[in-house]
């Protein structure tokens, strides 16, 4: 139930509506009276619709705007929608109740209130997404927001119980709360001894120590920081290995950010991988690895016997481009190939399942797309081709 809200010392209109009936009990106080629902809805429906402004939603956005600027609006997007473990209103039950008597602001009634026509409807939408929020009313949330903010920003430990989950990665009390936990302390200013250099590798970040919360390297210098060091400890292990990007999948690109940061959510992951620049990372899975490792193996013997004018500059620009890379952007030897057509088959089929899965266009040029899709192509006409020929043969 709300424990705060902002009271209008104005004209009250009084409206009679019919809702569905969980909405009518959530609304209903004690004593039954009905300024008490109309408190209980007003803050509903100010909580749960953006649109409707007052006093209040101005000292929200304020702290908002704070903790947007030190960490980012996704963190307050994912500190709403945290909620109650447990269910609070059986919205199964359709069962309505007629003649609620309900008294709103005559104010926001005539100026902000969006809808004339089923009006309780309204309002027990707005019921459903309170109740089932892990906060009472916006003060409560404002308060969180303000306490998140002050742990990123000095390191306060916050007294709130949302925030108190979050910080500490605990979604025993609240659903959604690990998403927040990954936000929040990617930003927390907690010395980790996080230090970004050029020689970083995937062992110095594997070896800093864990915090005092046990989430391991997961609170530092900001996510842009950490994107930069795994960039470097990733470039490092391949130039100090001299081993072909196609070592590392994207997938396992996920794991080792998964691991290190102590990132729980796949979604926040996901944005991590999405920020590194990781052309060089192979999106071709073990079954293809050994196709295109020898096609690069075979280019770069090509080269080496071959007499050819700028060679070394030729074969330096080879072993500096992923295999994957290299087969992408040579459809000619898909179509001049001499190998048996179901080796072929057998071979661009394994390169196009692990590329299919992985391959998005706003990752790739658009060159090796167009390619790409020419792969597709032409594993299809392969495909066609045994039926072509039973046809001729009858």
């Amino acid at each position: 139930m709300v424990e705060q809200t902002i009271y209008q010392n104005g004209e009250s209109d009084r409206k009679q509506l019919k809702m569905p009936k969980y909405a009518y009990q959530w609304l209903k106080s004690d004593d039954g009276d009905s300024m008490t629902k109309g408190l209980n809805a007003f803050e509903a429906l100010f909580f749960a619709n953006e649109e409707y402004t007052d006093s209040l939603t101005e000292t929200e956005n304020f702290v908002d705007s704070q903790l947007s600027s030190i960490a980012s609006v996704k963190t307050v997007r994912a500190l709403q929608k945290i909620k109650k473990s447990d269910l609070v209103v059986d919205t199964e039950n359709d069962e309505m109740q007629a003649h609620v008597n309900v008294h709103l602001p005559q104010d926001f009634v005539n100026n902000q209130l969006k809808v004339q026509r089923g009006i309780g409807e309204h309002i027990a939408d707005a019921v459903v997404n309170l109740a089932e929020s892990a906060y009472t009313d916006r003060l409560d949330r404002i308060k969180c927001k303000r306490e998140i903010y002050q742990y990123i920003d000095d390191g306060t430990y916050p007294s709130h119980p949302v925030a108190q989950a979050v910080v500490e990665g605990d979604n025993s009390r609240f659903e959604g709360v690990m998403t927040a936990y990954d936000f929040v302390s990617a930003y927390s200013d907690e010395d980790d001894g996080l230090q970004v250099h050029d020689d970083l590798t995937l062992d110095d970040l594997r070896s800093v120590e864990h915090s005092s919360d046990g989430a391991g390297f997961s609170q530092g210098d900001g996510k842009e920081d950490r994107v930069e060091a795994i960039q470097i400890a990733l470039e490092n292990e391949i130039e100090k290995d001299g081993i072909d990007p196609t070592h590392y999948t994207s997938n396992q690109v996920a794991e080792i950010v998964s691991n290190i940061y102590g990132i729980k959510t796949d979604a926040t992951v996901e944005s991590y991988v999405d920020d590194l620049d990781i052309h060089w990372v192979t999106m071709v899975d073990f079954n293809a690895r050994e196709v295109v490792l020898q096609y690069k193996k075979d280019k770069i013997d090509e080269i080496e016997n071959a007499d050819t004018r700028n060679k070394q500059t030729k074969l330096n620009k080879l072993k500096n481009t992923s295999a994957s890379d290299l087969v992408l952007k040579d459809d000619e030897y898909i179509e001049d190939t001499e190998l048996p057509a179901e080796v072929a088959l057998e071979q661009w089929n394994a390169i196009l399942d692990a590329t299919n899965s992985s391959l998005r266009k706003s990752g790739i040029g658009s060159i090796q797309w167009d390619l790409h899709e020419k792969f597709e192509t032409y594993v299809q006409n392969m495909k066609m081709a045994p039926l072509e020929n039973m046809v001729e043969q009858n």
